[in-house]
């Protein structure tokens, strides 16, 4: 792999886990998270005797171009804009709250069912944009606090 090239990365990985596999499923993830081809080689593993295991990734633009989201994912969408908008920067709010905040500005009594608002809040906690109690000692669902990072 030339080391000028924009579109390639190689990634060392060194650990006594021995987690490799991990790491493979993450760039690829991560490509498809950016609706991206991604083109792997493992150049060395510690499985394998390597002091190291060396991932060559190597990405390019996608083959076909991506669908229109479907109503439903437009609706989700939405939701998780709204969630979003009406979460703190601090202090956060539970479920209920984030529910009983959204009842002004939503028309359609079904997307703010607990179901779909935690949904909404769940994505946007792996998109980094939100985080919450959820690790702490004696925290429940009912006392989760949310919050936009």
């Amino acid at each position: 792999m030339q080391e000028d090239e924009p579109d390639a990365l190689t990634i060392l990985y060194d650990s006594p886990r021995q987690l490799c596999d991990v790491l493979w499923g993450a760039v690829e993830g991560a490509a498809e998270r950016y609706r991206q081809r991604v083109l792997l080689r493992e150049a060395s593993c510690m499985k394998q005797g390597a002091p190291v295991c060396r991932l060559q990734a190597h990405f390019s633009a996608p083959a076909v171009i991506p669908q229109p989201l479907s109503k439903q994912q437009q609706q989700r969408r939405h939701v998780a804009e709204l969630v979003l908008a009406t979460l703190p920067q601090q202090e956060g709010m539970t479920l209920s709250e984030v529910q009983a905040n959204l009842r002004q500005r939503v028309s359609h009594r079904h997307l703010l069912c607990p179901r779909v608002l935690q949904e909404a809040l769940w994505h946007l906690q792996h998109a980094g944009l939100v985080a919450s109690t959820a690790d702490q000692p004696g925290e429940d669902l009912f006392q989760r606090r949310y919050w936009r990072l």
